[in-house]
């Protein structure tokens, strides 16, 4: 299995990451990639950029040297109805969205239930690295949580960046995608690369697949036009 869409990374328009867009670009033209996500974090994040970044992001091409390239949000959840840190007006300019619970943001006291509650937010279109969290659920907790989402239309995220840190990182993702494969449910397999090198690197979270022999058939990023015509159920991305 390949993965031909990276839909998750960082530029330095996030202080924490390191690399500028093109330089995510050139990189990714030298792993054969077919196109990436630029999504860099929303407000709630204290080093993210000014809001206008997302929503001057129309002047971006969708093609640079061949690469297409997805505009984009990595949004957080600001609460426990799962409610995103950017507006509704802002969210209708992006290819991508990625939500994702980040801890300096919000501790959340039932970690399941925001996580059901963001399957009905509309705007979410893939649910980021759940298995990234202290907040350990039993099976019956991401059966939910993907049953939930595959009824809503939402991707779960298979996130390479977190099976590179703790072990639990590597037991909850193991977990989550038993469930997603138990109950059909479609995924995406991301870097959240915060360097250029980075991006397409997904060997660890392709050999949690491979241990589990996750069907390919649910992966939707190995091409881009599997992507493309996933989301196309969801919303027209036009390129």
């Amino acid at each position: 299995m390949e993965i031909k869409v990276d839909l998750h990374t960082h530029t330095l328009a996030n202080p924490h990451a390191y690399s500028t867009l093109m330089e995510n670009v050139d990189y990714a033209l030298l792993k054969g990639l077919e196109a990436i996500a630029m999504t860099d974090h929303g407000p709630f994040i204290k080093d993210s950029p000014h809001f206008w970044h997302f929503t001057n992001c129309r002047d971006i091409p969708h093609n640079i040297k061949g690469m297409i390239v997805l505009r984009g949000v990595e949004c957080s959840y600001t609460d426990m109805n799962a409610t995103l840190d950017l507006e509704d007006w802002v969210l209708d300019r992006q290819d991508v969205i990625i939500a994702s619970m980040h801890q300096m943001v919000i501790e959340p006291k039932d970690f399941l239930k925001m996580m059901v509650n963001a399957t009905k937010q509309p705007y979410i279109d893939i649910m980021g690295h759940i298995a990234r969290t202290s907040f350990t659920l039993d099976d019956a907790g991401y059966e939910k949580i993907v049953k939930k989402a595959k009824a809503a239309h939402k991707l779960i995220e298979l996130n390479n960046h977190c099976l590179e840190k703790a072990q639990v990182h590597i037991t909850n993702s193991k977990k989550l995608m038993l469930a997603c494969k138990k109950h059909q449910v479609p995924i995406v397999v991301n870097t959240d690369s915060h360097f250029c090198t980075k991006i397409g690197n997904v060997d660890l979270a392709l050999a949690l697949l491979s241990e589990i022999d996750f069907p390919e058939e649910l992966v939707m990023n190995t091409s881009l036009e599997k992507f493309l015509g996933y989301m196309s159920e969801k919303k027209k991305i036009v390129l």
